[in-house]
């Protein structure tokens, strides 16, 4: 997939560690994670945080995910964009409430409300341990952190723990010939 060119660049091995550590040492700013409801299903993340930028709100977000349906490919119509301080989480949503977004064909208006999870750290945590950081997730898929003094992506490190919601099902070939429970098979 080709990046936009003013869409966040991944940032270079070597420098991913000291930016994530100067976010994760940031004070907590209160109420600072904002859900986006009635995103246009053609939005694609890098799409969503252009638009972001041409808003104003290239300094200030630092965390963003458009979740996304891995089978048809288009994202299931919110996001979750944290932003450096209660102020600019007020600014963003009377920015975002009840606008339409651009290069859309949707006429859905745009809804903002505070998410479950409020914080950098806190969502940072939730998702590094999440399935959606597992290694088959193709990286577009993915949350992105991106460092605000510098709007350059930081990596998420791996997870230091098994990551929540991972359930193995057996191939559907194996999952044909198993009976149904309670149901033996005769001899």
């Amino acid at each position: 997939p080709t990046t936009p060119r003013d869409a966040p660049a991944p940032a270079a091995p070597a420098a991913l560690a000291p930016a994530l550590q100067h976010l994760l040492a940031r004070p907590d700013a209160g109420s600072t994670t904002v859900m986006v409801q009635n995103v246009p299903s053609n939005y694609t993340q890098r799409m969503m945080l252009k638009a972001l930028w041409e808003m104003g709100f290239k300094a200030c977000i630092d965390l963003f995910y458009l979740p996304f349906h891995y089978r048809n490919k288009t994202n299931m119509g919110y996001a979750f964009v944290n932003v450096t301080s209660e102020f600019e989480a007020t600014l963003l949503r009377s920015k975002l409430e009840g606008q339409q977004l651009p290069n859309s064909w949707s006429r859905k208006v745009l809804r903002t409300e505070l998410a479950r999870v409020q914080g950098f750290k806190e969502n940072f945590e939730s998702f590094r341990h999440s399935v959606v950081m597992a290694r088959h997730v193709a990286p577009e898929y993915q949350p992105v952190i991106i460092d605000p003094s510098t709007q350059r992506e930081v990596a998420f490190p791996p997870p230091c723990e098994k990551l929540r919601n991972t359930k193995q099902r057996p191939p559907r070939e194996a999952r044909a010939i198993l009976p149904p429970p309670g149901l033996e098979l005769a001899a």
